[in-house]
């Protein structure tokens, strides 16, 4: 098994290309998110961002010819939902690009969005409800977009925990990477110095359909072993989506900003602990727990 430590080498050995879309999915813990980071940082080191940015430029140039005034980023080309930055021995200190998922795609007449960088890398972290095929196809502003991706150059990540919510004609593009095992390295004081992701590489749709349906070896391409150098943990926020479980939206009863804390107590056979327990343990659900809203009152005769 072949371990790969630089962006560069994965390239040279044609695991990934250029203007690619990749996916990287597995459960939760799995190392998806951590391995997602480690290409942004490699894409925002300057050695590897480099040609990028010359390509950038070259074509920002002859988009402006057009009326356009796209001013390509002079650092680096990555952009991300959530958060990365490039820190390191060596290395100076600079965060990814900020961009809003749903404002990718096509110019279109119904959904507004944003204008995009070309030879950019976007990265999307937790998308699996934006792409949701259970919800039918994407719209073609969206799918269109990730099918004429190779025009502008653009390079797409996805980290996703079931990679069937990705609708069927994105599938068929992108390339997936399944984290299947990662192991951490610390020196003698304890500091995380280094992280080993044993991935496998699955290039074509139909093989991942087979393979998630009987985990079979035969339907993964290439299974290979990604190391990065550093703390990645200090790279990116693994709790970057934690606020959003401590929203205090007008139907939340988040209304308090501390703990209501009651101890637990044991079924009470009597009328006052029968209601009790019944308040807490509801045959029916409320409309609002599957999304519905609330139930006008009826008006008044």
């Amino acid at each position: 098994m072949k371990t790969y430590e630089d962006l560069q080498s994965l390239f040279d050995d044609e695991i990934i290309r250029h203007s690619d879309l990749i996916a990287f999915w597995g459960k939760t813990g799995a190392g998806k998110s951590s391995l997602k980071a480690v290409f942004e940082v490699w894409f925002m080191q300057p050695k590897n961002a480099r040609a990028d940015l010359r390509l950038c430029e070259q074509l920002c140039e002859e988009i402006n010819q057009a009326g356009f005034n796209l001013i390509p980023p002079k650092d680096h080309l990555v952009f991300v939902n959530t958060f990365a930055q490039s820190i390191g021995p060596r290395l100076k200190r600079t965060s990814a690009y900020e961009f809003y998922d749903v404002d990718f795609g096509l110019p279109n007449d119904t959904h507004p969005t944003g204008l995009l960088c070309p030879v950019g890398k976007y990265s999307f972290d937790e998308n699996q409800d934006l792409f949701d095929s259970h919800m039918g196809h994407l719209a073609s502003f969206v799918s269109k977009a990730m099918e004429l991706s190779r025009q502008p150059e653009l390079f797409l990540m996805f980290a996703l925990q079931r990679p069937m919510r990705l609708p069927q004609d994105i599938r068929d593009l992108t390339t997936f990477i399944e984290p299947v095992s990662k192991k951490h390295y610390y020196n003698k004081y304890g500091r995380l110095i280094r992280t080993e992701w044993v991935c496998n590489i699955i290039y074509k749709n139909a093989n991942l359909e087979r393979y998630l349906s009987t985990p079979d070896k035969a339907y993964v391409d290439k299974t290979i072993k990604i190391a990065f150098n550093g703390n990645i943990y200090r790279c990116y926020n693994p709790r970057y989506f934690l606020p959003m479980f401590y929203a205090k939206g007008e139907n939340s009863k988040l209304k308090e900003t501390t703990l209501i804390l009651k101890k637990c107590s044991d079924a009470e056979f009597s009328p006052e602990g029968f209601k009790n327990f019944f308040d807490k343990h509801k045959v029916d659900l409320p409309d609002t727990y599957r999304g519905k809203k609330k139930k006008d009152k009826e008006k008044k005769e």
